[in-house]
């Protein structure tokens, strides 16, 4: 590649994510936080008010810091919707990795998939299972995040050979 190529290659990409930073920031961030105060916040806390409930909810505006109360020790999980750090930090390694569009449209329905997983848990856990709490904790910290990391260096790998590029989603269906 030569260095106007090259140049060119990473001027395209940088600006792809002021883009990408800016609709994040403005657009994407306020959605979470709306998907939080409006959608979650209430599926979970029918009686937020109410002092006799088992687990208390401290609400920060995009996320949600659950207190309760499992085997005699008082545990705090932290909720944030899906689509925030990790997605930002794998998107941007995608823009520099590929240009093509089913990386990106695979990763967005990945976050968006896991984030009514998320709800869902969070909704059955308020009925007094509050190991799904702790699972809302691990799925969220630990294994959304590393599969987020996981898919762009997948991404990476199967770059080298464009045509196994449009099996790459049917690697994590085996």
């Amino acid at each position: 590649m030569s260095n106007k190529k090259r140049v060119i290659f990473y001027a395209c990409r940088i600006i792809s994510v002021a883009f990408l930073l800016t609709v994040y920031f403005f657009g994407l961030r306020p959605v979470r936080q709306t998907i939080t105060q409006r959608f979650v916040l209430p599926i979970i806390s029918p009686h937020f008010n109410n002092t006799n409930s088992p687990y208390s909810i401290e609400n920060k505006g995009t996320a949600l810091t659950l207190s309760f109360e499992w085997n005699d020790n008082l545990k705090k999980i932290r909720y944030q919707p899906q689509l925030g750090f990790f997605f930002l930090l794998t998107v941007i390694a995608l823009i520099f990795i590929t240009s093509e569009f089913r990386p990106y449209l695979f990763l967005i329905v990945f976050h968006l998939i896991a984030l009514f997983i998320i709800i869902l848990i969070l909704y059955l856990s308020r009925y007094g299972c509050y190991s799904g709490f702790l699972l809302v904790s691990f799925l969220s910290s630990y294994l959304i995040p590393g599969l987020s990391f996981s898919y762009a260096a997948l991404v990476y790998h199967f770059k080298k050979d464009v045509t196994k590029l449009h099996r790459l989603p049917m690697v994590f269906i085996r």
